[in-house]
């Protein structure tokens, strides 16, 4: 058997701008609140595949109504559940941490 030499899985990096997203106010039980639902299901769809998590994904959410960005990396994740209340409660402790740090806009 002659296999040529095993080529890398690229990274998928995924850019999604909220522009009513307000990452000061965002609350993950009613995330309709400007349109931020949306990130949570790109989230979703960006790390979630049937049977685990894809390692090799990024993706940032762009709060554009506070001017915060919140970056998440597949391979970084750990006991990620692909529910949306799940997503948002973990994306709600992220800008926790990435406020407390006093990363401002």
């Amino acid at each position: 058997k002659n296999e040529g030499p095993r080529l890398p899985c690229f990274w998928r990096r995924f850019l999604v701008p909220l522009r009513r997203g307000d990452a000061v106010t965002f609350d993950p039980k009613d995330p309709k609140i400007g349109r931020v639902d949306v990130g949570v299901r790109c989230t979703s769809a960006c790390l979630c595949r049937s049977q685990g998590l894809r390692r090799n994904s990024q993706l940032c959410l762009a709060f554009e109504a506070s001017g915060h960005t919140l970056e998440t990396s597949g391979a970084l994740v750990r006991d990620l559940r692909p529910d949306e209340a799940t997503i948002g409660t973990r994306i709600r402790s992220g800008l926790d941490q990435l406020l407390k740090e006093g990363a401002g806009p």
